[in-house]
């Protein structure tokens, strides 16, 4: 038997409770109307409670579906939500939502997935300019990518000093001497035929 939603669940227990509070009758006039709007207004206050208690997983001991736990985070925009998540790859890109809304690298670190983790770190690293963060990136050309990214948005050749790659490192320095016009930073380039092409394009 299909098990039903939260919000499935909170309409039958509010409409039941409907039936029992109004024995069916139809809305009237007088003091029979004045309790049925009454009843009414208990009802309806019923159904927001219930929703609310069925959809948060602070309450213990009333499980929730992945899909639910998915829904209730997208929409309140809470990890809270995401963390329950039994699907290891949709609890990821539920984790991956949530930080595009708060670039948190704790989240970073939640996630189970090496790819999700990685790029995670990556977006939050360079949103942060935070160098030292990329350093929880596994896969070395995506850290070389977080340094780069990093050292760029600071406007700091400190970032191109810890990338890993000599080649990747001269193209950090080479970049960054084009977006600060810094013909100096072309000098950190080791590869001869690379550092000529840097000072060439900063000088023009």
């Amino acid at each position: 038997m299909q098990m039903q939603s939260s919000w499935e669940r909170a309409q039958s227990v509010a409409w039941g409770a409907w039936q029992a509070s109004t024995n069916t009758r139809p809305l009237g006039t007088g003091k029979h109307s004045r309790m049925t709007l009454i009843s009414v207004a208990a009802i309806l206050a019923a159904i927001s409670f219930s929703a609310v208690v069925l959809v948060s997983p602070r309450f213990k001991g009333l499980a929730m579906s992945d899909a639910d736990l998915y829904s209730a985070a997208l929409n309140s925009s809470d990890a809270q939500y995401c963390v329950p998540i039994r699907n290891a790859t949709l609890k990821d890109v539920c984790l991956t939502f949530m930080v595009l809304d708060k670039p948190d690298i704790g989240l970073c670190h939640m996630m189970s997935g090496r790819d999700f983790s990685d790029s995670c770190i990556l977006q939050v690293s360079t949103a942060l300019a935070s160098p030292d963060a990329c350093n929880g990136i596994g896969d070395v050309p995506t850290r070389d990518e977080c340094f780069i990214n990093v050292a760029r948005k600071a406007g700091s050749p400190s970032g191109c000093g810890m990338v890993t790659e000599p080649w990747n490192k001269d193209v950090c320095y080479l970049l960054l001497a084009v977006d600060t016009v810094d013909e100096r930073v072309c000098g950190s380039v080791s590869n001869p035929g690379l550092r000529e092409n840097c000072t060439r394009m900063v000088t023009g």
